[in-house]
């Protein structure tokens, strides 16, 4: 037998219903109908939130992609042109230093994006560090094997409350589910009742 809890308005068996808790087949078809429609309700806020989390997901997943690829690309020795550098630099003269691709990578130059449409000519000072938003407008200088770490968890956190909120949405929906087949068996009740009659 199904129960509806005072506190929570969960569905469970009879044997798991907490004290004072109203079986769910003793409501009227109002109150059933009612019952459902705050469940429908939930389900919708749920769902929305769902929405935003997986929005935060595809950015924080983007982000991480992004600096994997910043990594990548500043770590490279074989950038165009910094190979014939390097050996440029090293057969000039004897005391010639090569370029490493740090210091060939400090003065690269790429897109800097201000929003999401607007891009300015930048150059990197530091390949190995860079700035993240950490959230409400705040950045902050990383190392990149820090801003990756940094996404990782973000990512894992995300992905972490939009599986509990998948579970809370299709335990609502279970429950309404049940709900609505108590409403069809009491209307179905009360059709045949009122034949006899």
């Amino acid at each position: 037998m199904a129960s509806l809890s005072d506190q929570s308005g969960s569905i469970g068996s009879e044997q798991t219903r907490p004290s004072g808790a109203i079986p769910v087949e003793s409501l009227p078809p109002q109150a059933l109908e009612q019952l459902i429609a705050s469940l429908q309700q939930e389900v919708e806020q749920l769902a929305d939130a769902l929405q935003q989390l997986n929005f935060a997901n595809q950015r924080w997943t983007l982000c991480k992609q992004s600096i994997e690829a910043f990594a990548e690309e500043t770590t490279r020795v074989d950038l165009p042109g910094a190979q014939s550098r390097a050996t440029d630099a090293i057969s000039s003269t004897a005391s010639a230093k090569p370029e490493t691709s740090v210091e060939v990578n400090q003065n690269q130059r790429l897109l800097v994006p201000l929003s999401r449409s607007l891009y300015v000519l930048g150059r990197v000072i530091n390949p190995e560090r860079c700035l993240i938003d950490i959230g409400t407008g705040y950045h902050v200088e990383r190392k990149l094997a820090d801003a990756a770490e940094f996404f990782d968890r973000r990512l894992k956190h995300v992905r972490g409350s939009m599986r509990q909120l998948t579970l809370k949405i299709d335990q609502n929906q279970q429950q309404m589910q049940t709900i609505r087949e108590i409403l069809v068996r009491k209307l179905a009740g009360a059709q045949q009742a009122a034949e006899h009659t």
